[in-house]
């Protein structure tokens, strides 16, 4: 897997050098603004809502996957993210002993809410099925050029077989960060509670992650930049962990590690895989990895 990510980013990125460059990055100490000139709908995207939450809850949802720095949102593999937009995420997991196939769809219904929907397959040696449904909603709560802050809600619901979901409702509330960096480097944090409806067992979960943005051309296609389906791949090194804090789990942590890489496959298409590694408390670590791709709708 560290050999397909290595061969994958060599190809990548001279793909990136040698094909025209859909648009230009930023350049260090310059105005990222240029970009704007590129995408006539940035400038005439109404202001940001700064810490204000009076407004906008009603407004129209923006179709748009930068910043208005012109800096990419681009989703990370397991945090989810602050931004909000209209894409469709379909990825395939190997974590241990389990497998997993998970489908998501995210809607933004208005310039602050956001509609989540998302349903995952497991398979394992002694059984397969499909998992939990999970829905959600979330709220943006401040909006700046370069930092945004959401809140999100959710509820799984006891939809699986087995051993293959929780067994219970789940409900999780979560905190969400966004920041640009500069010369398209971001980073992302989500912080969540979960608490089964049922037993009251309860844990809270973090993750953390480094991206940078590199614009490229698609490998199939060309890149249309009126549609705001700017090209670009991206690194990732993420960070996530789980901690229980009560129920059979309480006291009991994990954690992962994981890098990955995101191309763009076609307009609106990316393709994604990243290496993981993934421990509990003492014990050795298991390698696994992750692959799938997002469709920007």
């Amino acid at each position: 897997m560290v050999r397909f990510l290595l061969v994958a980013l060599t190809l990548a990125l001279g793909g990136c050098r040698s094909g025209r460059l859909a648009q230009e990055e930023p350049h260090e100490g310059g105005h990222e603004h240029e970009h704007e000139h590129e995408h006539g709908h940035e400038l005439e995207r109404p202001p940001p809502f700064g810490v204000d939450l009076r407004c906008g809850w009603l407004a129209r949802a923006e179709h748009v996957h930068r910043s208005r720095c012109g800096t990419p949102y681009v989703h990370a593999f397991h945090v989810e993210p602050a931004f909000l937009g209209r894409d469709l995420l379909v990825h395939a997991e190997h974590e241990g002993d389990e497998h997993a196939l998970e489908v998501e769809a995210e809607f933004a219904l208005t310039r602050r809410l956001l509609a989540i929907a998302e349903l995952p397959y497991h398979w394992t040696d002694d059984e397969d099925g499909l998992g939990d449904l999970g829905l959600g909603l979330r709220g943006l709560l401040i909006e700046t050029d370069r930092f945004l802050l959401s809140t999100q809600a959710a509820i799984e619901l006891e939809t699986a077989e087995g051993a293959l979901g929780a067994g219970e409702a789940v409900l999780a509330a979560s905190v969400l960060a966004w920041a640009d960096l500069g010369s398209w480097f971001t980073a992302q944090a989500g912080v969540t509670f979960e608490v089964g409806a049922d037993t009251g067992d309860s844990e809270v979960s973090w993750g953390v992650v480094l991206g940078k943005s590199f614009a490229c051309r698609p490998f199939f296609g060309c890149s249309r930049e009126e549609h705001g389906h700017g090209s670009v791949l991206t690194l990732f090194l993420e960070g996530r962990g789980t901690h229980g804090l009560s129920g059979p789990e309480e006291g009991a942590s994990t954690y992962e590690a994981l890098l990955g890489i995101s191309v763009p496959v076609t307009e609106g298409l990316d393709a994604r895989v990243g290496w993981t590694l993934l421990w509990e408390d003492e014990d050795e670590p298991d390698a696994g990895w992750v692959a799938g791709f997002v469709v920007h709708l």
